[in-house]
């Protein structure tokens, strides 16, 4: 057997770090490598004076609550909006989950979605950004290097049936460069929840 080379997230869990800097990347186009290992830096103390022993949240990972804090850094350190509008709400129909999102991206650019997601078919969670949407796929910014998700391998509750992706609408960021006041161009407010 072909000895191959371990990739992000094969001995860490680091996606949703690498989600929230490549997210940011999306909205702030113009930031440089030297910027965002900052940002990753300033992210990571905050997070180990927050949470203890950083080792932990490498090796397994940033939960959803981890995930928004860091979130709300980058938010008002770029003054980025951040809202989820499906924020404890269980069991939304993949079809609205879709549309909300293809509805985010026709609206304009300088945002990002970042999504958990489960890989049934790799027993596999991880965190991802989501950079447009069209009507039969995700196109994904993404660290593990995948570019996209076809819709008929997504779903938003576990079911039986050929899908592997499993969506999770509640652990999902919506995140647009804010130019006006607490309005992100789209009628929604800042919410940092």
């Amino acid at each position: 057997m072909r000895l191959k080379p371990y990739l992000q997230g094969d001995v860490d869990g680091l996606c949703g770090l690498y989600s929230a800097v490549n997210a940011l990347r999306l909205i702030e186009k113009k930031l440089t490598l030297d910027e965002c290992y900052e940002e990753v830096h300033i992210w990571l103390t905050a997070l180990e004076k927050r949470r203890g022993e950083i080792a932990k949240v490498i090796i397994n990972g940033l939960y959803l609550y981890d995930l928004n804090f860091v979130l709300n850094l980058m938010a008002e350190k770029f003054d980025v909006t951040k809202f989820r509008p499906f924020y404890k709400q269980a069991n939304i129909p993949f079809n609205v989950y879709w549309d909300t999102l293809k509805s985010f991206f026709e609206e304009g650019d300088q945002r990002a979605v970042i999504a958990g997601y489960e890989n049934r078919r790799l027993d596999d969670s991880h965190w991802s950004v989501i950079k447009k949407v069209t009507d039969k796929s995700i196109h994904l910014f993404d660290s593990c290097g995948r570019r996209y998700i076809l819709k008929s391998k997504c779903m938003t509750q576990k079911m039986n049936g050929n899908q592997t992706i499993v969506l999770y609408p509640a652990q999902t960021f919506f995140l647009i460069k804010h130019d006006n006041g607490n309005n992100n161009g789209n009628g929604k407010q800042k919410n940092n929840s």
